[in-house]
């Protein structure tokens, strides 16, 4: 009984190991992701043993996708875990609408920037994200030949100028 209360106090300090999980009978975590589930149950004041696997499994949950992002493989689902979405409003109906930040567009070009930086927070990931998609974007538009100057120059293109940017575009 000791065991248990010393277990769930290391818990919520975030300093428990492996073998205070499997006194708890807590699943999912492992020698892989227990640092990091560590870190995300430090500070909970939990007692209850389902409360304590709730939190793990949305720390081995957030685990995952912070893995596949940095494997360059992650989903549009696992960016919206992760660093969340935008709104915007809809045209139509004048209602708020989630708008991903990641989307089928540019996916591919964002897991293929990412892959192997070794990011372990979400706002690390969501700052590098942003950037990359500002990026994907600027590229999008001088593809599509309706970039701006600022398009160029924020890709550190120096050769456009608002003389020739027509021509060029």
């Amino acid at each position: 009984c000791t065991d248990v209360y010393v277990s769930i106090a290391k818990i919520n300090s975030g300093n428990a190991r492996l073998s205070d999980y499997e006194i708890l009978k807590i699943k999912n975590v492992t020698e892989e992701n227990y640092v990091f589930v560590n870190s995300y149950l430090r500070g909970n004041d939990t007692t209850d043993l389902e409360s304590i696997q709730a939190k793990v499994n949305e720390a081995v949950s957030e685990f995952g996708a912070i893995k596949r992002i940095n494997e360059g493989v992650a989903s549009i689902d696992d960016y919206k875990n992760i660093i969340g979405t935008d709104y915007a409003v809809d045209a139509e109906t004048g209602e708020r609408v989630e708008v991903p930040y990641v989307n089928s567009n540019n996916i591919n070009y964002i897991n293929g920037l990412i892959k192997d930086k070794g990011y372990t927070t979400p706002s690390a990931i969501k700052r590098f994200v942003l950037i990359a998609i500002e990026e994907f974007d600027s590229l999008e538009r001088i593809t599509k030949g309706e970039a701006l100057l600022s398009d160029y120059t924020d890709l550190e293109i120096s050769d456009v100028t608002s003389e020739n940017l027509a021509y060029v575009n």
